[in-house]
């Protein structure tokens, strides 16, 4: 049994979940336990804090532009230029576009122009809208800069959603050294509490605008910092943030939505900034808050700051302790040690001598995986090695339901016949004689 629990125990849910219980509460750490209790994925316990302060999150918003800063709204490639220009001059890193790049017709040299511009920056993370169709499409180049393999996510990855292409008409990929991310799904219900961090592209998994600018940030890989295990959590790099998420890659987003700096874009002509923007150390976003402009993009913008706040806010690893693992072949031999032990303890006479007798064997072994795992040396899983004793208590309860029968050898039983009779007789002479 106890072997069967601990080949079958890291493939089911609820059991995997309940001997990571057993070994938190047994090894009495103040953490979370991770790991699948293999030697190539050892248990660990881990210590979590969330930041101490989250510097607020800073937007540029398109508005209506009444004094004509811009050629038209939203800003032509060769305004955007300038805009990203300065702000680079003014020693921002990165940059975030919280609404797709797509213009009719746009001039060219315009276009090299602004793509040049982009590439001063450690990295522009471009937003789009993308969907499932039926006319796939290779992921683009930002998308496969900003994406880490299918193959690489732990867990059950087939829940992801599923795209294969960008909304609208010919979309400006940027440079080459930007970045891309989505900003919605299309194909995929809105919902207020929650949103998606990841989505899958052919064999890539790409990510929403926040996570990849985080991810930027950070000055991290995607294809070797980044670590997704589905119903688990996102981790970024080795000590960043572990990012909790639910069997579809989605995030639970903040019922509050938290205080931003905003602007609309035009002061980066004006240079009229407000006191602090450009020394915030929060993320930079231009967002599409137009009232004229497409609503999809308004309503997303909406919840960029609550969006942001389930990303940075997200706790960090501030210590890790491994757990020895044990050989597969110690922890066999460990569980038929316990099993002749407790079966031979529960050979007793009557079921509440052997009850007892079960329910302390259970207690004793409980003691001894403490010892263990406080002891520094480890112990097996908890759960496979806890079942011995409760196997037991099962089977000492069926024992005594099973009607006994006793066999009698057939010499025997003439023997006893005989016996009878004889007593019988003696007990008829006795009455004659009275």
């Amino acid at each position: 049994m106890a072997a069967f629990v601990a080949t079958v125990g890291p493939r089911v849910g609820w059991m995997e979940k309940m001997d990571r219980g057993l070994l938190a509460m047994l090894s009495g750490e103040d953490g979370r336990i991770v790991g699948e209790g293999t030697a190539e994925s050892p248990r660990a316990v881990e210590r979590l804090e969330p930041p101490a302060s989250l510097p607020p999150l800073r937007v540029l918003f398109l508005d209506d532009d009444p004094d004509r800063y811009f050629e038209h709204t939203p800003p032509p490639p060769a305004d955007l230029m300038v805009v990203l220009a300065r702000l680079r001059e003014a020693g921002l890193e990165s940059v975030g576009f919280g609404y797709p790049l797509q213009w009719e017709k746009p001039d060219t040299l315009a276009l090299e122009a602004m793509r040049g511009t982009m590439d001063r920056f450690d990295r522009a993370v471009i937003g789009y809208v993308v969907k499932d169709s039926t006319a796939p499409v290779p992921v683009p180049p930002p998308f496969l800069q900003a994406s880490m393999p299918y193959g690489a996510v732990n867990g059950d990855r087939t829940k992801l959603p599923v795209v294969n292409g960008v909304v609208g008409l010919a979309p400006e990929f940027g440079g080459e050294r930007s970045w891309a991310g989505f900003t919605r799904i299309e194909t995929e219900g809105a919902e207020e509490r929650r949103a998606y961090l990841l989505a899958r592209w052919s064999d890539r998994v790409i990510f929403s605008v926040p996570l990849a600018l985080e991810i930027a940030r950070l000055g991290l890989s995607p294809d070797t910092d980044v670590s997704v295990r589905m119903g688990h959590e996102i981790a970024l790099g080795a000590h960043g943030p572990r990012i909790p998420i639910d069997f579809r890659g989605r995030v639970d987003l903040p019922d509050e939505a938290p205080s931003r700096s905003a602007a609309p874009a035009t002061v980066v002509i004006s240079e009229e900034f407000p006191e602090g923007f450009l020394a915030g150390e929060g993320p930079l976003f231009f967002t599409d808050e137009r009232l004229l402009g497409d609503k999809a993009n308004r309503l997303w913008a909406q919840r960029l700051p609550r969006l942001d706040a389930a990303v940075r806010g997200a706790p960090t690893l501030t210590g890790r302790t491994e757990i020895p693992h044990w050989p597969v072949a110690a922890a066999v031999i460990l569980a038929l040690v316990l099993s002749v032990g407790g079966a031979w303890l529960a050979g007793e006479d009557g079921l509440r001598r052997r009850m007892g007798v079960v329910i302390a064997f259970g207690a004793a072994v409980g003691l001894l995986l403490v010892a263990m795992l406080r002891g520094g040396i480890g112990a097996p899983m908890p759960l496979a090695m806890l079942s011995v004793p409760v196997v037991l208590f099962v089977a000492t309860l069926l024992l005594d339901a099973v009607p006994t029968v006793e066999v009698v050898r057939a010499a025997d039983e003439s023997a006893a016949g005989k016996t009878a009779q004889a007593s019988g007789r003696k007990k008829r002479s006795r009455r004659r004689k009275r």
